[in-house]
């Protein structure tokens, strides 16, 4: 045990008069050492040892501390797995010295920014006990902690283009954890491999296409995205690769529809016959399969969406006075983030 013990209060504004103990739980900061964490419905309360003296005043405002992470993740933690978005009153902390109290400091909710300010959905909610991976203290927690803030974040926002920003933020760190790749193409198509190795994992987010249709898929981008990901004779074989990667029979009728975009490119290379077979074949089988249609959406698509704006090529369509269709597709595509992403946190015990 450290010289100095700190109590951590992070106190709700919450006039009810019975205090409800909602979560309690040991959670370390490195291999051997650890805080206690105890949850209400009055706050949150960490105690907290440390063989260091430390200046209370800055506790919440050096980022790198084990303090400020601890208070991260039981925060993120709670709004997570609970429908109450608790409104943070105060913070206060007290330091004690071989049991003595020394010091205390107090921040008022005037100088506090409430992290959340929207109710996190009941559908998105999360079992407490899928998240008990967040309380360790290695590369997969840190990685989960930072998945987890912009998940809620994503799922809070009001405009969409933040909404996206913050999803594919938040899928990026965790599909870099999972495949631990290097490249951005390895890494996009070990994810892709993940899901359709793991099916019962995205359950509910690949039923969100049980009611599409080829004219449903087709409201993407399509022509936009086949002139920017494949926009020279060079990388014909890359788009040959992609058109072979699926076997869902609305994805491929869809194909035959944009074949048009490249099929010179891939006649003069000699693909066309083989690729127009592949693509007649698989509407003939129609075979659906809507975990194919997942990773198109969130993978294929939401790769070219990030890239578009993140490179500033498109302007965020979420400043615009007007609502477009491209306001309705990204929120199409944030809603589906939503639930898919949820279950792919929950899934932390396969990676």
């Amino acid at each position: 045990m450290g010289k100095f013990t700190y109590h951590i209060s992070l106190n709700f504004d919450n006039k009810e008069h019975n205090e409800v103990e909602f979560y309690k739980k040991d959670i370390y900061y490195s291999d051997q050492h650890f805080d206690k964490l105890k949850i209400t419905n009055k706050g949150i309360y960490l105690e907290c040892n440390r063989a260091k003296d430390r200046d209370l005043s800055k506790i919440l405002t050096d980022f790198r501390s084990t303090f400020n992470n601890q208070i991260t993740k039981s925060l993120i933690f709670f709004i997570s797995t609970n429908s109450f978005r608790p409104l943070i009153s105060s913070i206060r902390i007290e330091k004690d010295e071989l049991e003595i109290k020394k010091d205390e400091y107090t921040y008022p909710s005037e100088k506090l920014l409430q992290p959340f300010n929207r109710n996190l959905s009941r559908e998105l909610l999360i079992n407490k006990d899928k998240l008990d991976a967040l309380f360790n203290s290695d590369v997969k927690s840190q990685t989960l902690m930072m998945s987890l803030s912009l998940w809620l974040k994503g799922a809070t926002s009001e405009l969409a283009g933040d909404g996206f920003d913050c999803f594919w933020t938040s899928f990026n760190s965790l599909y870099t954890f999972i495949t631990q790749k290097d490249k951005e193409f390895d890494k996009l198509k070990e994810i892709k491999k993940f899901i359709l190795l793991n099916r019962d994992l995205f359950v509910n987010s690949s039923s969100f296409f049980d009611g599409f249709g080829d004219k449903d898929i087709r409201k993407l981008r399509w022509r936009e995205m086949i002139l920017n990901d494949y926009d020279n004779e060079k990388k014909t074989k890359a788009f040959r690769d992609f058109l072979f990667r699926y076997e869902d029979y609305r994805i491929n009728k869809v194909f035959l529809e944009i074949l048009p975009y490249r099929k010179a490119f891939l006649s003069n290379a000699g693909y066309l016959g083989e690729v127009e077979t592949h693509i007649n074949t698989a509407i003939r089988n129609k075979k659906k399969d809507n975990y194919e249609v997942l990773c198109l959406y969130m993978i294929k698509y939401g790769y070219f969406i990030r890239n578009k704006y993140f490179h500033g090529e498109k302007l965020d369509p979420t400043i615009h006075l007007i609502k477009t269709d491209e306001i309705s597709e990204l929120k199409l595509i944030n809603n589906l983030f939503a639930i898919f992403l949820k279950e792919l946190i929950m899934a932390n015990n396969k990676y």
